[in-house]
This record gives structure tokens, sequence and C-alpha cells, in this order.
């Protein structure tokens, strides 16, 4: 399943997966980080 959007390619899209909310963005140092608000697997 593709994570929206580790590879950059959906600017300004927030995923909906497991009934949460994520986005990824990269660090200063060009290290993708993500976000989530539900853990994934998480039941949601």
């Amino acid at each position: 399943m593709d994570r929206l959007d580790p590879g950059h390619q959906s600017a300004g899209r927030i995923n909906h997966h497991d009934g949460g909310r994520g986005v990824y963005f990269e660090d200063p140092n060009g290290h993708n980080v993500e976000i989530i608000t539900r853990p994934y697997r998480s039941g949601g």
C-alpha cells in the first residue's frame, strides 16, 4: 500500500489511512519524517 507520500509526489495532501491523518515532510538534513495522528493497524 502506498503511504502517501514518502516520495513527495503528492504535495499538500494529507493521508487518511487507518482513520487518522498523516503527512510526510523533509527535515533540514534531508530525512523523510512522518507525523500521524493514529498508529497504523490500530483498528480505526
